[in-house]
């Protein structure tokens, strides 16, 4: 099999130490659709293991969310979901957030990115729904840790490894005026 493409579609499962994979989105029908975006042929992926689950949600859209909804809702619950689209306006619906019900939400989103993601109304939709937000931009890598009683723990780099730079006006005193 190896050097041979073979694109991610609903069904697609495997199991490796103990941890289960499966593709959720698209379907393989999908790939035969012209006028289909290529972000709703997304690839979403469950990851369950005893300790809890994430969803990873790709770049879908709307249209992605609300077909998952009705061909796959009970394999959207997750503790930790990455967010659909970097936390853009054509995505994460209510009704998605509210069946994926994350505990933790991820936005993976450039600093400064030209796009404004996430934006705010989208933040807040999580929020509402209770779960806790963790930002690519803000707080560089997060590590989750899921424990056997089904607690989450999250460490992010920028706090776990600050840098002198990322405090606000650091470095400005010692580094003005010199010659």
């Amino acid at each position: 099999m190896a050097g041979r493409d073979v694109p991610c579609f609903a069904g697609q499962s495997w199991a490796w130490d103990g941890v289960r994979f499966e593709m959720l989105h698209p379907t393989y029908r999908s790939y035969h659709v012209e006028k289909l975006k290529d972000n709703d042929r997304s690839c979403v992926l469950k990851v369950v293991s005893r300790y809890g689950s994430l969803l990873i949600a790709g770049d879908i859209e709307r249209v992605s969310e609300l077909e998952l909804l009705e061909r796959a809702a009970s394999s959207l619950n997750a503790d930790v979901l990455v967010v659909p689209h970097h936390g853009s306006k054509t995505s994460s619906t209510t009704d998605f957030i509210q069946q994926v019900s994350p505990r933790a939400a991820v936005f993976t989103a450039g600093y400064r990115n030209r796009f404004g993601h996430p934006k705010a109304e989208v933040l807040e939709r999580y929020r509402e729904n209770g779960s806790t937000l963790y930002r690519n931009d803000m707080d560089g890598a997060i590590i989750f840790d899921l424990d056997h009683q089904g607690g989450i723990t999250a460490r992010t780099w920028r706090r776990s490894a600050p840098r002198y730079w990322h405090e606000h006006g650091a470095g400005l005193a010692e580094n003005s005026g010199a010659g």
